[in-house]
């Protein structure tokens, strides 16, 4: 596959779209690599995006993870899943977790808890109990925190 921009249009495109939103370093590198940028060009545009503080893992992540949790409903172990699948490290996963507020966090497991159950009619109690469990649990909440919530549904 042959080469879509010139290196000096490659240099504005990326970053435009680097600009647009936070990235991290995998999407800018699977974009270029798209692109057909070779390996050693591929780096030093990566490496003059982070110089100029364009692109920033950190910020990325706890963007990320706020993004995720406000707008998608997603849980901080599902958060740190989807992160690891991008190439964060591990220390910037455990910052982006830590940058949730704890007080936030237990009052949106609450509100799902409750429009879950809510919208379950058929059932006994125990049913719709487990099946609200099942559901925060697979948006990514701590299963403690949502056995917790989920036994003083009624």
């Amino acid at each position: 596959m042959g080469r879509k921009y010139s290196p000096e249009e490659t240099r504005l495109q990326i970053a435009r779209w680097v600009d647009r939103c936070e990235r991290c370093h995998r999407e800018v590198r699977d974009k270029l690599n798209a692109w057909g940028v070779p390996p050693a060009e591929r780096e030093d545009l990566v490496a003059q995006l982070i110089s100029a503080n364009a692109l920033n893992e950190q910020r990325y992540a706890v963007a990320f993870a706020s993004d995720h949790f406000r707008f998608h409903d997603w849980g901080p172990l599902k958060i740190a899943a989807a992160l690891r699948a991008k190439g964060v490290s591990q220390q910037l996963v455990q910052l982006a977790g830590q940058s949730l507020d704890a007080a936030v966090l237990r009052q949106s497991v609450v509100q799902l808890a409750q429009r879950k159950f809510g919208t379950l009619r058929d059932g006994a109690l125990h049913i719709r109990r487990k099946k609200t469990a099942q559901f925060l649990v697979q948006k990514g909440f701590e299963p403690n925190m949502v056995w917790e919530t989920v036994g003083s549904l009624a």
